[in-house]
């Protein structure tokens, strides 16, 4: 498990346990967080996006699925009405945040967790749909602080389809964008001491104009966080050097991540990837 390297304060949740009156913005000095949705109305069968939205303040960060060398991820619990189902998180690329001789992986400045959300059956029209969720999550910088929050959201129900606010809208399209592509077939690893060697066909748009690449494995301990990740892009073909990390791979288990390709002008592409070992004869 992730070790917290720095501090951990008490008492610095925006609500504490047992309260139960929904808040629809949870506000401290280090974070917003709120939940939005790219639908203004909804209606019987109805599949939509609902966001939890971070606004981080500067120099604090939170965490990915798998939090690298310390922190914890996001938890969300949902509330939701009868006929109302939520899936699972869906994570955006996430960044690498160094921290003396630790590296986490997580969200800067402004964010939204996605989740999708379906509605088979909901209240007659002119009624609301009210979503609601208990979030806990940590925010770091020199120090670490939980914060949990009871979280609501209200969508009116109409036959009429509208989209939510322009700017909760723009929000979800932007995160939207950036989840990890579909899982590519054919991702392959070969392990050679503590190495590991990833290959995976995938073709990017101009490798003449990648900056970096990353590997981001689902689950702590495989690969060393902190280890450099030399890379080469021949063709269709994406490798990568991993050096393995204090958890030895189960041998025939994939290797399970997202890979990270960044581009010169800042913008970045990445896929889910499920690795499947190479056998010798």
């Amino acid at each position: 498990m992730p070790l917290l390297a720095t501090a951990l304060l008490a008492g610095g949740s925006v609500a504490v346990q047992g309260q139960e009156k929904p808040q629809s913005v949870a506000r401290t000095d280090r974070s917003t967080v709120s939940l939005i949705s790219d639908h203004g109305t909804v209606s019987a069968g109805t599949s939509f996006w609902v966001g939890l939205h971070f606004e981080l303040a500067p120099g604090w960060h939170t965490y990915w699925q798998n939090p690298g060398d310390a922190g914890n991820p996001t938890n969300l619990e949902w509330q939701l009405p009868d006929g109302v189902v939520a899936g699972a998180i869906r994570w955006p690329l996430p960044e690498r945040i160094p921290s003396g001789p630790l590296m986490s992986f997580g969200y800067e400045d402004e964010v939204v967790l996605l989740t999708r959300v379906s509605a088979f059956k909901v209240p007659s029209p002119g009624d609301a749909l009210t979503v609601r969720a208990r979030a806990t999550w940590l925010v770091c910088a020199d120090i670490c602080v939980p914060e949990s929050a009871y979280l609501t959201l209200e969508i009116p129900i109409s036959d009429a389809p509208r989209q939510a606010t322009e700017r909760s809208a723009a929000r979800i399209k932007r995160f939207a964008a950036r989840l990890p592509g579909p899982t590519p077939p054919g991702v392959t690893f070969q392990r050679s001491g503590d190495k590991i060697e990833l290959s995976a066909p995938i073709t990017v748009s101009s490798a003449d104009a990648v900056d970096d690449v990353w590997f981001f494995p689902d689950h702590y301990g495989q690969v060393d966080h902190r280890a450099p990740q030399p890379w080469l892009i021949a063709g269709s073909d994406l490798r990568l050097e991993l050096t393995q990390g204090e958890i030895p791979l189960i041998p025939s288990a994939p290797l399970e991540g997202t890979i990270v390709v960044r581009y010169e002008d800042g913008s970045e592409t990445g896929w889910r990837v499920i690795a499947t070992p190479e056998t010798t004869e």
